[in-house]
């Protein structure tokens, strides 16, 4: 009887334990469900800050029209500035600092469009950001709209509108102009695989047929620097012969919409032939070589080899610019820097298993979405919630890009 009282408390003990975890799984769902409508409410409250802080410039030359801007706006914003035509617009322009534009497309002087196409030269001549211009207009047609924007126009909009129009308009091209989303991508082996570069921890991968002891790891640099020096240089000479694949193209060609960091534990220079324009390196970079002595003193070498007795120009022995084993992470901490100011977070192709690298999971702010793209099944130990795309990086790419189409700024 006993026995059997026991079996009873432990079944009964189990369920109560499976009950609880079942709540404790539901309350953990909630946590990030309310996680993430805190973030959307911070976004949110950032694009009105984005208004309440705008200074404004208002191109137009009919005083009815310049007082209406002012009376709808001057609460919204934080300075209005009026031009009467054209040539004031620019004198203006060329004198003080906007967030944004409004510009009649019928100013006297110097037309509407006509200014915005002097602006936009000031601008490329000068190298200064670009300011969005919304065009105003009495007679809106397709063919005049597609012909504004052709020119540098950001928007256009046919009077009479409804000023929450206008205001939903400006807010969009200011949150577009000056704060993209910030997407951080972190990338592994995985990306480069389809470019024909072996991955090191995969079957058949870099480190079942090298014994990384002897060719990677900073005793065997110390040890027998010529074997070091054969590894890299053989890996640098298949290098030359990779080509980006759509994956890398598609992270730079997410640039247009997002502001967009790349951090890879890749060596290889596939990220920047792709076309992406900001990469932390965090294991370094095959390309290059650096002092034995001085960290700080790097050569771009291309795909040369470096021959053993071939000194930096502290006369020391030229090093391959990577991150060996039993070596620090020097831009660990600007990586993890940057990781904290991103908006959205990518890991493509890591298996998460390298440390400290791994670990930058943990530094994405709360409510920030995390998408997590490699054709096996990565364990993440995290309390993110991960949105796993479960293809390789080619195609994962494409269905992130698609995803990401709701998010833009």
């Amino acid at each position: 009887m006993d026995d059997k009282k026991e079996h009873k408390e432990i079944a009964f003990l189990k369920d109560e334990i499976k009950t609880l975890k079942a709540k404790i799984s539901e309350l953990e769902d909630e946590l990030l469900d309310s996680k993430q409508k805190i973030y959307s409410l911070e976004q949110e409250i950032s694009q009105n800050l984005v208004l309440e802080n705008a200074n404004i410039l208002i191109a137009d030359g009919n005083l009815i029209n310049q007082k209406i801007f002012i009376l709808s706006m001057q609460k919204s914003v934080k300075s209005i500035s009026v031009a009467h035509n054209g040539q004031d617009a620019i004198d203006k322009f060329l004198s003080g600092k906007f967030d944004i534009i409004i510009m009649d497309v019928q100013t006297p002087v110097i037309d509407g469009v006509q200014t915005a196409v002097k602006i936009r030269e000031i601008e490329a001549e000068q190298g200064i950001d670009r300011t969005p211009i919304i065009a105003i207009t009495a007679n809106a047609s397709d063919a005049d709209r597609e012909h504004c924007l052709a020119l540098g126009i950001d928007d256009y909009m046919s009077a009479p509108f409804q000023v929450q129009t206008l205001f939903g308009n400006i807010k969009k091209l200011l949150k577009s102009s000056n704060k993209k989303k910030k997407i951080v991508v972190f990338t592994g082996a995985g990306i480069s695989k389809e470019s024909g570069i072996d991955t090191f921890r995969d079957k058949g991968g870099v480190w079942e047929q090298f014994d990384f002891m002897e060719v990677s790891h900073i005793y065997a640099w110390n040890k027998n620097p010529a074997k070091v020096l054969s590894f890299f240089n053989m890996r640098r000479s298949e290098l030359k012969d990779a080509q980006p694949n759509d994956a890398h193209c598609i992270l730079a060609e997410l640039e247009r919409d997002f502001d967009v960091t790349v951090i890879t534990q890749n060596v290889d220079n596939l990220h920047e032939r792709g076309g992406s324009s900001k990469i932390i390196h965090l294991h370094g970079e095959m390309t290059k070589a650096r002092s034995s002595v001085n960290p700080d003193l790097i050569v771009d070498i291309g795909y040369n080899e470096i021959k053993l007795g071939e000194k930096a120009a502290d006369g020391s022995q030229l090093r391959p610019h990577v991150v060996m084993f039993g070596e620090p992470v020097p831009l660990l901490q600007t990586a993890v820097d940057t990781v904290k100011t991103a908006d959205i977070f990518v890991i493509i192709g890591t298996s998460l298993n390298v440390n400290p690298a791994a670990s930058l999971i943990g530094y994405v702010k709360d409510g920030a979405p995390v998408y997590l793209i490699d054709p096996d099944d990565v364990v993440c130990y995290s309390d993110k919630k991960i949105i796993k795309i479960q293809e390789k990086a080619t195609v994962g790419t494409k269905i992130l890009k698609e995803m990401l189409n709701d998010l833009k700024s």
